[in-house]
């Protein structure tokens, strides 16, 4: 009777989640691994240091909604996160050591549901990412610690699929490319950006839908 019972609770909570539609505000957070590549130029002797590439593990929270509009999922979401990664690169005159900071962006979303509890997407995002640049030259000397950043446009898919009530997985990527990056102005005369970051990040979570 005890399995019966118990067969019976589990075949209604397949049923329900059958039912189950990706509408409403969701929250939800990603484990994320990234790789990053970018390159510095020693402006005191015009030359450029080999690619720095930046590759860790790190987190996402995100919040967001989404609504159907006809058999179209359209939504959006903001999200904070941080990626730790540093790399230490060294060339004749200059070394440099690059940490990645904090991230936060915003994306919509559309895309369409593969079926009741499966829903598939195009995400298309801005995203503003924060490094920590550590600069020691030997010609001209000097040390200087100071944060970089940059903006980027991040297009990305993913795919969400309920496993409970309002409880989903959801895994993704995205390929982040900056447009904009800055120095801090106490670089700004001794280091330049060759070539802006550029980011691949690969993401595997859980979220509830309210």
């Amino acid at each position: 009777m005890k399995k019966l019972l118990l067969t019976t609770a589990l075949l209604a909570a397949v049923i329900s989640t059958s039912s189950a539609k990706f509408e409403g505000t969701y929250v939800k957070g990603d484990v994320v691994y990234s790789a990053t590549s970018m390159t510095f130029k020693n402006k005191g002797t015009n030359t450029d240091a080999k690619a720095t590439k930046l590759k860790g593990f790190g987190g996402v929270a995100t919040v967001g909604y989404g609504d159907a509009c006809g058999s179209i999922y359209l939504g959006g979401e903001a999200y904070l996160g941080k990626i730790f990664a540093n790399k230490k690169k060294t060339t004749r005159t200059q070394t440099t050591k690059t940490n990645r900071g904090l991230n936060a962006g915003a994306a919509g979303r559309i895309g369409g549901h593969i079926n009741d509890t499966t829903l598939a997407y195009f995400r298309l995002g801005l995203d503003y990412a924060r490094y920590q640049l550590s600069v020691t030259n030997t010609d001209p000397v000097f040390n200087l610690k100071k944060n970089f950043s940059a903006w980027s446009v991040v297009p990305g898919v993913g795919l969400d699929m309920m496993v409970a009530q309002n409880v989903f997985v959801t895994a993704g990527v995205d390929y982040a490319i900056a447009f904009k990056s800055s120095v801090s102005s106490a670089l700004k005369s001794q280091v330049g950006c060759a070539k802006k970051p550029q980011s691949l990040t690969f993401r595997l979570g859980a979220g509830y839908q309210f």
